[in-house]
């Protein structure tokens, strides 16, 4: 077990010289010494009993304030000038290094192939552009480097300049909630228990509305099983797949081909799904295409009605605006006769 130290202030220890015949002298106290002679640069003895040098002074030598001249002294001058310009408006702009250099890595940036986020149209986020999901921000940098091999420029400066950009990697997601993230970012920010309760609220009949709906999805199939003249099906658009599929540092600055497929799967059957496969050179993927693919699955999967009789399809598809939830697509329903 230590013993406790006890601090004395230099005023306790002349209230007990008073009342003491021999009275205590700080300066004689060896650590007072000790410490002395090292703030002196003189030789000391440590704690540990070992000996310690003292400090020699530092040695007086004359400062210029002038470049010494010399034979060498053509050689030590800038012999060459730096100018940086850009091309802004069809204007030769100059402008400095630095933003010299955050221009070159901008043009990188945007010399990759991007996808527009078709799916968040109707969220407001309709600049968001995506690059391949086989990038990263570590290989975008090795590839400028490799590109510039003079270009002074770090890590952090080309991560700060694909901020910017409003970019990210990998595929526009398509299956989360809008209203979801939504009522989560509400409850994050409410102040008090009252709009909390409302949240919640409202997030749960949110979530009743969603399963009532696979609730229903269910109901229909099993509907469909017991009556042949009942189809249900579900259908969706796969995310865009770019051919060829390579990784080799060339192609992430060449333009890919674009890949559509869109799936009709018919529920309570046995029978694999469809797929409506077709690239970019042959159409887009709006709801002309999905109305087509639609009608197509109609007329090869069934005959043609005859006189009386009447069949019924119920399709289930999300709530993409640009493909399956419009007017288009509801107007080839109605006088369709499959």
């Amino acid at each position: 077990m230590e013993t406790p130290v006890a601090f004395m202030s230099a005023a306790d220890i002349n209230r007990q010289n008073v009342s003491k015949k021999r009275r205590a002298n700080m300066n004689e106290w060896k650590d007072r010494a000790r410490k002395s002679l090292r703030d002196a640069g003189k030789p000391y003895v440590n704690r540990r009993g070992e000996q310690k040098r003292g400090k020699s002074p530092p040695k007086e030598h004359k400062v210029s304030r002038r470049r010494p001249r010399g034979p060498d002294t053509e050689n030590t001058k800038r012999k060459y000038t730096f100018k940086y310009h850009v091309q802004q408006g069809g204007q030769r702009l100059a402008v400095c290094k630095l933003t010299f250099i955050e221009e070159g890595i901008r043009e990188h940036i945007l010399s990759f192939p991007r996808q527009p986020n078709h799916y968040s149209r109707m969220k407001g986020d309709v600049e968001r552009e995506y690059l391949s999901p086989d990038l990263n921000l570590l290989r975008m940098f090795r590839l400028y480097k490799e590109n510039n091999p003079a270009s002074t420029a770090k890590f952090w400066l080309y991560r700060d300049i694909f901020k910017q950009q409003n970019l990210s990697f990998g595929q526009p997601r398509s299956d989360t909630c809008a209203k979801c993230d939504a009522l989560f970012s509400k409850s994050v920010a409410a102040t008090t228990d009252g709009e909390r309760l409302k949240i919640t609220a409202e997030s749960e009949l949110h979530h009743r509305k969603a399963e009532k709906a696979y609730t229903q999805l269910q109901a229909d199939t099993e509907w469909a099983k017991a009556n042949d003249d009942c189809h249900v099906i579900c259908i969706d658009m796969q995310g865009v797949v770019f051919t060829p599929n390579l990784t080799h540092s060339n192609v992430y600055y060449q333009r890919q081909l674009a890949n559509y497929n869109l799936c009709i799967q018919e529920m309570g059957t046995d029978k694999p799904p469809t797929m409506c496969l077709w690239h970019e050179g042959i159409a887009h993927r709006s709801s002309i295409e999905v109305a087509s693919c639609l009608l197509k699955w109609a007329e090869t999967s069934f005959a043609p009605l005859v006189q009386a009789k009447e069949r019924k399809l119920i399709i289930y598809s999300d709530r993409c605006c640009g493909q399956n939830n419009n007017w288009r697509v509801l107007n080839l329903h109605g006088p369709t006769r499959i």
